[in-house]
């Protein structure tokens, strides 16, 4: 399975309407043949992010294995074989802007797919200058905030350096001696407005990413209203993660939450350069909130 069908699959099991639940997968250890989930007496695969329905039956058949579910009040609920099978009980609905919004990107992977340039990056280790993967070399937004910020690049010999910086030189953050083709910046604090620059170096080369910090308030429709959903900050934030990967401005932010919220296809997906667009002006015309 790509990671198109893979990231369309997730979106398809997340907007499931159930009259009556409201759980969530949040993560698990492990491969998904450790756990069994029966819906109706049919097996379903599980996915990162799905939503899960009144009487499922989770079954943790790998001693070793734990999966996390997450419910309407932001509780988190870790099963292992020890508490199996799991019964998923009734509770608050989803939100059916959620399932709308949902509903409207699965379209949009699904329809785009062909059209979507699914190119490997072409640059190799070790030719020519770093280049960041992700980011666009115009301008990019990342929400502001105290947070951690995933680099990774292709091109360039190691050892290098990575550097978040104001405009005028002031340091914000910084990795030195790396061997490898990506780093977690030290945790830092970004505020709105404020225009940085992302610097990756070589001995010989250097590659700088333009960044403008913005508030929520700043996103894209429907990505506000997905934001101020009353939902587990995983289903709030994964679902933020795949509409602004759709966006080119906005994609080094999705890199972020999909790294943060452990959304490890979605990850893969960005970093291989495999995703549909659409632009904000599409966007504008998803649908809202039908209660």
């Amino acid at each position: 399975m790509t990671s198109l069908r893979i990231i369309t699959a997730i979106f398809l099991l997340l907007c499931l309407s159930s009259a009556n639940a409201s759980f969530w997968v949040s993560e698990f250890t492990g491969s998904a043949d450790a756990y069994r989930i029966e819906r109706d007496g049919e097996r379903i695969l599980l996915q990162q992010l799905m939503l899960l329905q009144a009487g499922d039956i989770i079954h943790v058949v790998d001693d070793a294995a734990e999966l996390i579910v997450i419910n309407e009040h932001n509780e988190s609920i870790a099963l292992t074989s020890d508490v199996s099978p799991f019964v998923v009980p009734e509770s608050a609905a989803a939100p059916s802007l959620l399932v709308n919004i949902g509903n409207w990107i699965t379209n949009w992977w699904q329809t785009r797919a062909n059209q979507s340039s699914t190119t490997l990056v072409a640059v190799s280790k070790g030719m020519f200058d770093p280049t960041a993967l992700v980011a666009t070399p115009s301008d990019n937004f990342l929400l502001s905030g105290r947070r951690e910020i995933f680099v990774a690049w292709t091109g360039g010999s190691s050892p290098f350096e990575v550097q978040l910086t104001t405009t005028s030189g002031e340091l914000i953050a910084r990795a030195t001696q790396i061997t490898e083709y990506g780093v977690t910046l030290p945790q830092c604090k970004l505020d709105s407005g404020q225009r940085i620059e992302l610097r990756i170096s070589d001995a010989v080369g250097l590659s700088v990413v333009p960044i403008t910090v913005v508030d929520e308030n700043q996103l894209p429709s429907p990505a506000r209203s997905v934001i101020e959903l009353e939902v587990p900050d995983a289903i709030r934030f994964g679902n933020l993660a795949l509409i602004l990967s759709g966006l080119d401005n906005w994609r080094f932010e999705a890199l972020q939450l999909a790294r943060a919220y452990k959304l490890r296809d979605l990850e893969q997906s960005l970093l291989n350069q495999s995703y549909p667009q659409f632009n904000e002006a599409e966007l504008e015309r998803a649908p809202g909130d039908s209660e």
